[in-house]
C-alpha cells in the first residue's frame, strides 16, 4: 500500500511504517492483535462516526420531546381534572419520578441485553405509552391518577434512553474527541424544545392537550427506531460477552468507511480482545457480582463522588428551572422580563457548544471545578444585587455554567466506568439525583417566601461542596483508552 492509500495528516500507527516514514499496510498472512485500549486509536475519525452522532441525537429525542410539551398544556390539564397548580405540575415530575427507577432498571439492562437493544426497547415503551394517553377519559380524580401513574411508568424509558444513548455511542468514538461526542448529546434537548414548541403553536388550541402531548412524540420514537437500523451493537459491550465473532464484524463494518477527518487505518482489520484490566470483571449473571465491582477500591471513591455530583447538579438545577422566574422576581423587587430565560436557552446553547470543543484538550476535571465554582460565586454576587438588569447578567452567567456542569459530568461518568457495568453504575449514580430533582424543588418552593436569603444559601453551599468534591476526583479521562 503506498501513501496514497492513506488520508492525509494523522499519527503513524504502531508497526505500520518503513525507514521513510510511509505508511503501509500490515505484513500479509498477519493479522495484528490489539487490546480495546489501543482501539481508539485505529479507529480514527471516519464518515461512521458522522452517522452515528445524528443517529445517536435522535435516539434522544423521543425521551425528551416525552417531557417538553409539559408546561404547555399543564393549564388545560389543571382546568379539566380541577387541579391545584401543585398537582398539574406532577404532568412533568411524574416523568422525572419514574426515570429514577429508570436509570438503574434500564442501565442494567443496557449492561446485560445490550445498548442497541435496550435503546430500542425505550422508544418502543415511550410509543406505546403516549398512544395509550390518547384513551384517558375526560374529568374525575380517579382518570387524572390514572394518567399520572401512566406518565410515571413512561418516566422508566425516559430514564434509561437519556443514559444509554450517551455511553453507546461513546464506545465507538476515538480517544481524541470522545469528550465532544459526549457533550454534544445535550443538544438533543435544544432540538426537542424547537421542535415541540413548534407542534404546540400550531396545533394545541385546536387539538387539546391529549394530542399535543402525543403528537410530537409519534414521528420522534418512528424516526428513533428507523435510525437504530443504521448501526450497530456496540464491540465493546460485545467483547465483554464474550461475543468476539460479532464485535470482529461489528469493527470490519467500521473500518470500511473511510476517513472524515485526518486519516483512518485501512489495512487489514486487526483483531481486538479486552484489555487486561477487564479480564477479572466478575459475570453478570449475579447482581452481588456488579456491586461488589462498582465498590472495589479503584471505583468506590469514583462512585460516592459521581454520586453527590449529580445529586447536586440535577437537585439545585431543577429547582432553578422551576423557581427561576420567582427568584430574580425577589431579587429585583419587580417582574423579570421572559426574555432573560428566552435569552438564557441560547446562551445554555453556546456554553454547551463552548464544553465540545474544549472538553478533549483542557479536560473533564478542570471544566467541572470551574463550573460548580462560578455557579457558587455566581449565586452568592445574586444574592447582594437589587436591580433586574444586574440579576439578569448573572442569570446568564448561571446558564453558561450549568452548559459547563451538564456537559462536562455526564462526558465524565459516561466512559469512567468499565464497559461491562457502565450502564449499572451510570444508574446507581442518577437514580436518587432523579429523585432529588423532584424533592429539592418542593424544598426551595417551601422556603422561597420565608427564608429566600437561606435558600441561595443552601444552593451557595452545594455548589462549594460540589468544587471540593471535584477536586478529590482520582482519575482524569481526557483522551484516556475507554476500559
Amino acid at each position: 500500500m503506498t501513501t496514497s492509500s492513506w488520508r492525509t495528516r494523522w499519527r503513524f500507527y504502531p508497526d505500520a511504517e518503513n525507514d521513510v516514514g510511509e505508511r503501509l499496510p500490515l505484513r500479509a498472512g498477519s493479522v495484528k492483535t490489539i487490546t480495546t485500549d489501543e482501539l481508539g486509536e485505529y479507529l480514527g475519525i471516519r464518515w461512521f462516526h458522522a452517522l452515528l452522532f445524528v443517529v445517536c441525537l435522535l435516539l434522544q429525542v423521543p425521551a425528551f420531546v416525552l417531557l417538553a410539551p409539559s408546561p404547555y398544556v399543564s393549564k388545560d390539564i389543571q382546568e379539566e381534572f380541577g387541579l391545584t397548580e401543585v398537582a398539574a405540575s406532577l404532568v412533568s415530575t411524574s416523568i422525572i419520578l419514574g426515570s429514577a427507577l429508570g436509570v438503574i432498571a434500564i442501565g442494567n439492562m443496557a449492561d446485560r441485553f445490550g445498548r442497541r437493544g435496550s435503546s430500542a426497547a425505550c422508544i418502543s415503551a415511550i410509543l406505546i405509552g403516549v398512544l395509550f394517553q390518547m384513551a384517558i377519559p375526560s374529568g374525575g380524580q380517579l382518570n387524572y391518577w390514572i394518567f399520572k401513574a401512566l406518565r410515571t411508568l413512561l418516566g422508566i424509558p425516559y430514564g434509561g434512553l437519556t443514559v444509554v444513548v450517551t455511553f453507546y455511542m461513546m464506545e465507538f468514538m476515538p480517544d481524541s474527541i470522545r469528550g465532544l461526542a459526549a457533550a454534544s448529546m445535550q443538544l438533543s434537548w435544544s432540538i426537542a424544545a424547537i421542535y415541540t414548541i413548534k407542534i404546540v403553536q400550531a396545533f394545541e388550541s385546536s387539538l387539546g392537550w391529549r394530542i399535543t402531548l402525543t403528537l410530537p412524540t409519534v414521528p420522534a420514537c418512528l424516526l428513533g427506531l428507523l435510525c437504530l437500523c443504521l448501526i450497530p451493537e456496540s464491540p465493546r459491550w460485545l467483547l465483554t460477552q464474550g461475543r468476539d465473532d460479532e464485535a470482529q464484524r461489528v469493527l470490519e463494518g467500521v473500518f470500511s468507511w473511510s476517513a472524515l477527518w485526518g486519516t483512518g487505518y485501512t489495512g487489514e482489520v486487526p483483531k481486538v480482545v479486552l484489555a487486561k484490566d477487564d479480564e477479572h470483571i466478575p459475570s453478570m449473571d449475579e447482581a452481588r457480582h456488579v456491586l461488589m465491582e462498582m465498590f472495589t477500591p479503584p471505583l468506590r471513591k469514583i462512585n460516592v463522588i459521581v454520586f453527590f455530583l449529580t445529586n447536586i447538579m440535577e437537585g439545585v438545577g431543577n429547582s432553578l428551572w422551576i423557581w427561576g422566574p420567582e427568584i430574580l422576581n425577589r431579587v429585583s423587587g419587580t417582574t423579570a422580563p421572559l426574555d432573560i430565560f428566552m435569552y438564557g436557552e441560547a446562551v445554555w446553547l453556546i456554553g454547551i457548544v463552548a464544553t465540545m470543543l474544549v472538553i478533549d484538550t483542557v479536560g473533564r476535571i478542570p471544566l467541572l471545578v470551574i463550573s460548580y465554582v462560578l455557579s457558587g460565586v455566581v449565586f452568592g454576587l445574586l444574592a447582594m444585587v437589587s436591580t433586574v438588569q444586574s440579576a439578569g447578567v448573572l442569570w446568564l452567567l448561571r446558564c453558561v455554567c450549568d452548559a459547563l456542569m451538564w456537559g462536562s459530568l455526564t462526558t465524565y461518568m459516561s466512559e469512567v466506568f468499565p464497559t461491562r457495568i457502565r450502564g449499572t453504575c451510570v444508574g446507581v449514580a442518577v437514580v436518587t439525583a432523579r429523585l432529588a430533582s423532584v424533592a429539592m424543588p418542593m424544598v426551595a418552593g417551601a422556603m422561597i417566601s420565608g427564608h429566600f436569603r437561606l435558600m441561595i444559601s443552601v444552593f451557595v453551599g452545594c455548589f462549594g461542596i460540589g468544587a471540593i468534591l471535584c477536586a478529590c476526583i482520582p482519575r482524569e479521562t481526557a483522551g484516556k483508552p475507554q476500559r
